[in-house]
């Protein structure tokens, strides 16, 4: 059974989910600028409760009004969402490419482009074929330039990639 919401001397606690004992969590950032947080259930791909601060202006009546438009936002889009595509640019011999962008994901949400913290990322920025860390996936290059940026009217995480090119398959990645 979800809880009712609490109220604490920093964050307002909103719960959407029930948390199962096998849930690995930890918190994410959905807007730095609004002030709200979440604590999502990786494994699961859900959140648990969101997290609205004090400090920023929010009151219980409002948590629960944005978590209600966000929640039936996310239901009508899911429907219709089958993929979410990169985005790239190609310049000359460079690329830029769109690692995140304020739009909503395939999951429904929209994650601040603020609340990303790429300190570990940036000491060893590689990419991975196919994003995939867990089966020891190979690198395919690194990510270079990583900087936010207003692009229209959306702020965008972006990079250049460097592509590696020793072997064959590095040079066939490049191509795509």
């Amino acid at each position: 059974m979800i809880k009712l919401p609490e109220i604490g001397p920093k964050y307002i606690r909103v719960p959407v989910a029930r948390r199962l004992s096998s849930d690995r969590i930890r918190t994410i950032t959905i807007s730095a600028d609004e002030g709200i947080k979440a604590l999502y259930a990786g494994n699961r791909k859900k959140i648990l409760t969101y997290l609205f601060a004090v400090d920023k202006g929010w009151t219980l009546e409002k948590a629960k009004k944005w978590v209600a438009a966000h929640k039936s936002q996310k239901e009508v889009v899911m429907k219709d969402k089958l993929h979410v595509k990169a985005t790239t640019e190609v310049k000359g011999d460079r690329i830029l490419a769109v690692a995140s962008e304020e739009v909503e994901d395939r999951d429904g949400e929209i994650l601040s482009i603020g609340g990303w913290d790429l300190r570990a990322f940036k000491r060893n920025p590689q990419l991975l074929w196919y994003h995939n860390l867990k089966e020891r996936s190979l690198p395919i290059g690194k990510a270079t330039k990583i900087k936010i940026q207003k692009i229209g009217s959306t702020r965008k995480l972006t990079f250049e990639p460097l592509f590696e090119t020793i072997t064959e398959f590095g040079r066939t990645v490049k191509k795509f």
